[in-house]
């Protein structure tokens, strides 16, 4: 069973929604680390309590820089 919306007149599945709603609402920021890196954050956020990498860098930004991502700011 596919989930529809109906958004401004449009009409979208629910991925294509999903997608609308992030392009909207969040910018995205990608880096580089070495071959290995990206499971050694997985292991760091299972051991630390995070749901994921993203926000284990949110959360390592704020507690260095204290800048809070989490929080939406005018453009």
């Amino acid at each position: 069973m596919n989930l529809y919306f109906c958004i401004g007149g449009e009409i979208m599945n629910k991925n294509q929604y999903d997608s609308d709603f992030v392009k909207r609402n969040y910018d995205r920021v990608s880096f580089q680390v070495p071959k290995g890196g990206k499971d050694r954050l997985k292991k760091e956020c299972d051991i630390r309590g995070f749901s994921g990498i993203n926000a284990l860098i949110t959360n390592a930004i704020l507690e260095a820089y204290g800048i809070d991502l989490r929080k939406k700011t005018e453009k």
